[in-house]
């Protein structure tokens, strides 16, 4: 079993449906942070994290990844759990699918410098690292 070291050094996924907003109408309305909505940024909508927080979406559908930034509030529709903008949802190859399943991780703020999903790898492996060194450091070991 893993200690609480272990656990809070690890990135954060959750997976469940999300859907995409944004086109035309959307173009250029504040976002919750404040800036204007782009429909081609890579931008999501979340209930809770922070603005500005990170996140990999990847969809197993098309085995394709992303990295998104939170700059707004939703899904309006409870049993989603994310809104991409129109841009991630391109990237992501389900445009054309409305609603897709997704696998959400949160990208840890010392990471923010990572813009790209190949980076995935490279984060997730220094991730355990560090989480290997915290708990090769600890006390309660």
């Amino acid at each position: 079993m893993a200690n609480d070291a272990d656990a809070a050094s690890q990135p954060v996924t959750e997976s469940g449906l999300a859907s995409w907003y944004g086109g035309k109408k959307l173009a250029g309305k504040r976002t919750a942070s404040g800036e204007r909505f782009k429909p081609s940024a890579l931008t999501a909508a979340h209930p809770s994290l922070p603005m500005g927080t990170k996140l990999l979406i990847h969809s197993p559908l098309t085995g394709r990844s992303v990295i998104v930034r939170v700059n707004d509030r939703g899904p309006v529709d409870n049993d989603r759990i994310l809104d991409l903008s129109e841009g991630a949802a391109v990237s992501l190859g389900i445009r054309n699918h409305g609603v897709s399943h997704i696998t959400v991780t949160v990208l840890p703020r010392h990471h923010s410098r990572f813009r790209h999903p190949t980076n995935m790898h490279d984060i997730l492996q220094e991730e355990a690292r560090r989480a290997e060194r915290v708990a090769q450091d600890s006390p309660l070991r």
